[in-house]
């Protein structure tokens, strides 16, 4: 779900996005879709949200669809909207940037083969639809970050040029990016049930903290120096 202050967005499993006033909990509007399951971005003054295979825009206020584009996969992660842009990831592998405001797509670009041509690829036959199913795109304005199945592609966000792959020896499953430029960090979720913590400038990774058993499955939430997450077996961790 999500919040603009004065409506709380919750799309549910029988395809419904409902929008819910903050102060009385009554339903302001609701739209019935294919598949709106996926936590909807907020932007520009709308609800971005995936919908099958298509990627629709509604108006904030009331719900009304302002518009609507076909992508050639299913929508797979949410939708981040920053800058006027609207950013996600199909089933086929490819990142997608699109005018927050019209729909228009402005890019696109298939992450799995250009990983697999890069220098630094370890294994450029490795499937990447585990990593990059899993990830939601994240944009410090700058750069776009998505974790696949052995590192974190950095592409630039304005036209998907790639900027660097940073690779792992570890699935990341989430990244989230703190920090100015100059001392970037990318904070994500990782398979070996770990909170990694990757310095862009010096390519290189920390492991903030293993957990016992359970695995990470969330993009950290961040706040006073203290980072959030949440296990498959519903428990909640604080990593300092």
């Amino acid at each position: 779900m999500a919040t603009d202050g004065e409506r709380v967005y919750v799309p549910t499993y029988d395809g419904v996005c409902r929008a819910l006033s903050v102060e009385t909990g009554e339903t302001v509007w609701r739209l019935t879709g294919e598949r709106h399951k996926k936590t909807p971005a907020l932007g520009e003054g709308l609800v971005v949200l995936g919908d099958g295979e298509d990627v629709v825009a509604l108006d904030a206020e009331c719900g009304t669809e302002q518009w609507r584009t076909a992508l050639n996969g299913h929508v797979q992660t949410p939708a981040v909207v920053d800058d006027g842009r609207a950013y996600l990831i199909t089933r086929s592998e490819r990142q997608w940037c699109l005018d927050a405001t019209s729909g228009e797509i402005l890019w696109q670009i298939d992450i799995g083969e250009t990983i697999r041509e890069h220098p630094d690829s370890t294994d450029p036959l490795i499937p990447l639809g585990g990593g990059l199913l899993d990830s939601k795109p994240v944009t410090d304005g700058e750069s776009l970050f998505v974790g696949v199945y052995e590192g974190i592609v950095e592409l630039d966000a304005v036209d998907g040029r790639l900027v660097g792959y940073h690779p792992l020896d570890q699935r990341v499953t989430a990244p989230l990016v703190i920090g100015a430029d100059g001392d970037r960090r990318v904070y994500g979720s990782v398979s070996n049930n770990g909170l990694i913590e990757y310095h862009l400038a010096s390519n290189t990774a920390v492991q903030r903290r293993s957990t016992t058993v359970e695995r990470l499955n969330t993009v950290p939430a961040y706040a006073d120096g203290v980072f959030y997450v949440t296990t498959d077996v519903d428990g909640i961790f604080a990593v300092t």
